[in-house]
């Protein structure tokens, strides 16, 4: 790769990419200062909390106030997303890896908090361990209301455990499928009774009576385990680095290609570290073979990613509460809302027939106001609804796009560098002859820039 490739692919992989004049300020640092950046300020600066108590005592209210109590939370739930989506674009003070790592464990801890304050808690716990100790990450989100209702550890008693939650933290969370057996699920679920939580203050609770403090053998050892001696014998397991390492390859590097060697390489820094997450991405980001040229463009945007990098390029602006909620519900991956347990399986499913038309179609609907298909892929009855075509509620600003590019001569390249990672299919003389239809420098750049976002190379990274 050449040295702006490099850039370009750090900041794609590590971040959401970069704005117009952060490109033009970076591509001309030495990328051994760029990595080293990554790792400043990684302490995750928390979100105002909304201003809407949850009653102590919701039981207490008629059926029709908690109704509505429910459907307040709800709502609330969206405006945590928004807070999100708005520190990936606009970050306050701290390193864009920190939220793709943040978005990354989202997906890894895949759960749907029911309300808004759930969904608070569980946010502040992957962004607050995001770039911390794998441990203490783990032990956060198995503690967090969201993920004990989610997973049903609220029901896991002394006199009837429930395996749902020790059998997802060792199948998605931690080892992988087939390294682990069905004993050690029994036993491990009897270790993790009484993890329960208190739903309306969203609080962790620990019920002594409900734990089952007897003796348990799990995985070749025996002792009075509680749960967070579960987690303890699970680390020492070479294998949940490896798992680790798997997952972090597939979607920082190459989610099509697994190198064994490098993924191998990667494993044993894990191990090593003792689970340290700042110490493995920064040898993952360093290692030569992270830019090899077979990984440039070999991932696919999710459609998080690809909205937030799109209002990072174009400094996009809400204009409603939904600005942000309709492209993620259109495109398939609406944050605290994963398909399944296993989270959204991301690759080509990011691109099947209709959702690639909608991402080819998005900057048009940003550009010029055009309407789009607002079909939710878990709604397909939506359009039948009257809720078929919708137009996008945010506003671009181009100005610093119009900063970056100098001479009218030069917009084809200095566009065509800073948006894509590889040249796009159409031709430069079809290019200019598309941009001689503007009339000023500012509407070839605006012309330019649709053109350039609507390719299929946009969503790749």
């Amino acid at each position: 790769m050449k040295t702006e490739e490099k850039i370009k692919q750090l900041h794609l992989r590590a971040g959401f990419g970069l704005r117009p004049e952060e490109w033009a300020q970076k591509r001309k640092e030495p990328l051994k200062q760029q990595i080293a950046a990554l790792f400043k300020q990684t302490e995750a600066q928390p979100f105002a909390p909304l201003a809407f108590a949850y009653p102590e005592d919701p039981k207490s209210l008629s059926k029709e106030k908690r109704r509505m109590l429910r459907k307040k939370s709800r709502k609330l739930r969206k405006q945590v997303n928004n807070q999100w989506i708005e520190r990936m674009i606009r970050p306050k003070k701290e390193s864009p890896l920190l939220d793709k790592m943040a978005l990354f464990w989202h997906g890894h801890f895949a759960c749907e908090p029911k309300l808004h304050h759930h969904a608070e808690e569980y946010l502040a716990a992957i962004r607050q361990h995001a770039l911390g100790n794998f441990k203490d990450l783990l032990l956060a989100v198995s503690k967090s209301t969201a993920m004990i209702l989610y997973l049903n550890n609220q029901q896991n008693r002394k006199k009837k455990p429930n395996e749902n939650f020790a059998r997802e933290l060792m199948e998605l969370f931690t080892l992988g499928r087939g390294h682990y057996k069905e004993q050690d699920i029994k036993e491990s679920a009897r270790a993790f009774t009484g993890w329960h939580c208190n739903a309306q203050k969203a609080q962790f609770k620990f019920k002594e009576r409900q734990h089952d403090a007897g003796s348990k053998t799990f995985m070749g050892q025996t002792g009075n385990f509680g749960g967070e001696d579960i987690i303890n014998i699970i680390l020492q397991q070479k294998r949940c680095a490896e798992f680790l390492a798997e997952k972090l390859y597939a979607f920082f590097v190459n989610e099509r290609q697994p190198n064994k060697k490098h993924i191998s390489a990667l494993a044993n820094t894990i191990y090593s570290s003792n689970y340290d997450l700042k110490v493995s991405l920064r040898f993952l980001f360093e290692a030569k073979w992270f830019y090899r040229p077979e990984h440039l463009g070999a991932n696919i945007k999710s459609p998080v990613f690809l909205l937030v990098h799109l209002a990072r390029i174009l400094d996009l602006q809400a204009e409603n509460e939904q600005a942000w909620i309709q492209p993620q519900q259109v495109l398939g991956q609406l944050l605290f809302k994963p398909p399944n347990v296993a989270g959204w399986p991301g690759g080509r499913s990011w691109i099947d027939h209709s959702l690639l038309l909608m991402r080819l179609n998005l900057a048009a609907a940003i550009f010029e106001k055009t309407n789009i298909v607002f079909r939710p892929k878990d709604d397909p009855k939506a359009a039948g609804r009257g809720k078929g075509f919708r137009k996008l509620a945010v506003r671009a600003n181009l100005a610093p796009l119009n900063k970056l590019c100098g001479q009218e001569k030069d917009i084809l390249a200095e566009l065509s560098d800073y948006l894509l990672l590889q040249a796009p299919k159409l031709s430069a003389p079809n290019f200019q002859a598309y941009l001689s239809l503007a009339q000023t420098k500012e509407e070839k750049i605006k012309a330019g820039s649709l053109l350039l976002l609507s390719t299929p190379e946009f969503q790749i990274c």
